[in-house]
């Protein structure tokens, strides 16, 4: 599955039918920077999504998807004159399990937040792809989606004016935030640089008190930051302001999904940002907060392009303050290092800060920061010369994994770039593990620039590593060879590593209610 994006350039499109390599081979070098976000997922097909022929047909019904879910999008405008703009999208639905929708929405793209409620409607096959429409405040979007479960769905803008991606949870009641949160932030000014942060925010009331770390092209730092927040309302949506201490302040409206994880928009105009949080426990940290295997994936920018780095790996630390091994594949602009072994250290403080290096076989040592949500779960940022990254960092389970460790059906979602002209491409949908060595991708969309192809059911062969690292063969119309970081048995990190590639994602197994 190639693909990436650039930004002024002619705009190349692929009608219903193209598949990932034709995209590819059709295309030419990427232009610069101004582009699109990472973030991951995907799925449509040209007209209505259609089941595969041979699944089955029971999995998931209308009533699948049914109460409260927030949502986070995330994309780009296309067909602009002058090349691509940057949009983040945030919201509640109400689905009433008979393919009916009402909620708010909050739309962003660098200038003004728009906000207001919102209807739809929606679609679902036996299989949990189909599709969404929902009449936001001066626009109409269509989505494709594929379930996950009842509490989870991966979707797809792909409109003719935009491209986007996202999933939507299950919302628990509001509740009142309280303490510690750690949190992770990604901003781009429009037409201008990018930056990365992750730290802690300690609320009280509408007061906010923390830390945080900041990267930007060739600089980090570390700053302390003060804050105010409104309450969430009864749809789970508040806003937040911090400002750190050089004076620059920042803006966001956020959604709950429980009372400990949020999702963020930011809403400063001339900035296009998002980010998520989750309550701290496990206070006060020591280096025995970091035990056993982790993985992580690492999305960002680099000096060329946005959407140009992207990294997955697994580690074992003995909780002590030495990662004992480890392992992670990276394409950055386009160049892809596979199978790179690294081992290092790591220090964390009480507040759940950990100044982590590693160091790769034969290559300069990498620094980097996480912010630990409790011993299984935390925020990663990677300080570089030349990129701007950050990601989740979550503990392992079910080690040490074999090719009988995956065994069902896992819906996955995809985002990424081309290596060549402007266009931005992506899937979702379903795809299988036999526990043995066969995986086949059984039903699944693809999207080009707002041009969507469903594809046939292709397949091929899979090795898994007991460190959770899986790789494909070919698979004829996808890729050469999709690299996975298995957390557990049921979810994992995705990797395109194929020769001018910028594509990652997520799988996690389907689990029908």
């Amino acid at each position: 599955m190639p693909d990436k994006v650039g930004s002024v350039g002619v705009r190349t499109v692929f009608s219903c039918g193209t598949s990932f390599h034709k995209a590819i081979a059709m295309n030419n070098r990427r232009s610069p920077l101004q582009v699109l976000l990472i973030a991951l997922l995907l799925s449509t097909g040209c007209g209505s999504i259609l089941p595969a022929p041979n699944q089955p047909k029971t999995r998931f019904t209308l009533a699948s998807l049914k109460g409260n879910y927030t949502y986070n999008l995330g994309g780009t405008v296309v067909g602009l004159a002058n090349g691509y703009l940057l949009y983040y999208e945030a919201g509640t639905l109400v689905a009433d399990g008979n393919g009916g929708l009402t909620g708010f929405d909050d739309f962003m793209s660098g200038t003004n937040l728009i906000s207001g409620p919102s209807t739809g409607s929606y679609t679902i096959n036996g299989d949990g792809t189909g599709t969404m429409i929902l009449h936001a405040p001066g626009r109409q979007i269509h989505l494709a989606i594929t379930m996950q479960s009842n509490g989870e769905v991966n979707l797809l803008e792909d409109d003719s004016f935009a491209v986007g991606v996202g999933a939507a949870l299950a919302q628990a009641a509001p509740g009142t935030l309280s303490g510690p949160y750690v949190f992770r932030f990604y901003s781009q000014v429009v037409a201008g640089a990018s930056s990365v942060a992750v730290g802690q925010m300690i609320v009280s009331g509408t007061s906010i008190t923390g830390d945080e770390d900041v990267a930007q092209i060739g600089t980090a730092s570390s700053h302390t930051i003060t804050g105010t927040l409104t309450q969430p309302d009864n749809d789970g949506r508040g806003t937040l302001s911090l400002t750190d201490d050089t004076g620059n302040t920042s803006s966001y409206v956020y959604y709950t999904i429980d009372s400990s994880t949020l999702n963020f928009v930011r809403t400063d105009s001339g900035l296009v940002g998002e980010g998520r949080s989750a309550a701290q426990t496990g206070t006060p940290f020591t280096n025995a907060s970091i035990p056993n295997g982790f993985t992580f994936h690492l999305g960002g920018d680099t000096a060329t392009y946005i959407g140009g780095f992207n990294t997955i790996g697994a580690f074992t630390s003995d909780g002590k303050g030495n990662i004992t091994s480890g392992s992670l594949d990276s394409v950055v602009d386009g160049a892809a290092t596979t199978n790179e072994s690294f081992t290092g250290t790591y220090s964390v403080d009480s507040s759940g800060r950990a100044s982590i290096t590693l160091s790769p076989a034969g290559a300069s040592p990498i620094s980097a920061v996480a912010w630990m949500a409790d011993s299984t779960r935390g925020f990663f940022l990677q300080q570089t010369q030349k990129a701007v990254a950050a990601g989740p960092l979550t503990q392992q389970q079910g080690d040490p994994f074999s090719a009988a460790s995956l065994n069902g059906e896992y819906s996955f979602r995809l985002l990424g770039f081309n290596g060549q002209n402007p266009t931005a491409v992506g899937a979702v949908g379903v795809m299988t593990f036999d526990g043995s060595a066969k995986v086949s991708l059984s039903d699944f969309v693809v999207s080009q620039n707002g041009e969507l192809s469903q594809d046939a059911p292709v397949g091929g062969s899979y090795t898994v590593s007991s460190n959770g690292r899986a790789v494909t063969g070919p698979i004829t119309g996808v890729s050469n060879s999709m690299v996975f970081y298995f957390t557990s048995a049921t979810s994992g990190y995705i990797l395109f590593t194929d020769p001018g590639t910028e594509i990652s994602g997520v799988n996690t197994m389907q689990v029908p209610q």
